[in-house]
């Protein structure tokens, strides 16, 4: 299942639809089906709410969530890195 809304939301992002709300929400889904998900849900849930939806309190909690569980070296580079200049921004 959590793989099924893990491409819901790669869906929703992606170049047809960009509808960035059901993205998040699906991203959400998928580690709340599985909290130990393979898929880099987390990361991209806050990379939307981030870049997209512009909730940026929303942001800094779930890159909080992918440092601790994302695998993918790439997204913890860029996790840590958004993450510290959003707390410096008083999120």
């Amino acid at each position: 299942a959590d793989d099924a809304a893990y491409e819901l939301a790669d869906i929703y992002e992606g170049y047809y639809f960009k509808d960035y709300e059901s993205a998040a929400f699906y991203y959400v889904k998928c580690y709340n089906l599985n909290e130990n998900t393979d898929k880099p849900a987390r990361f991209k849930a806050a990379w939307i709410y981030d870049n997209q939806l512009k909730d940026y309190v929303e942001a800094a909690r779930h890159y909080e969530m992918a440092l601790e569980t994302c695998k993918e070296t790439q997204y913890l580079r860029i996790a840590e890195t958004r993450l510290e200049q959003l707390k410096k921004e008083g999120y």
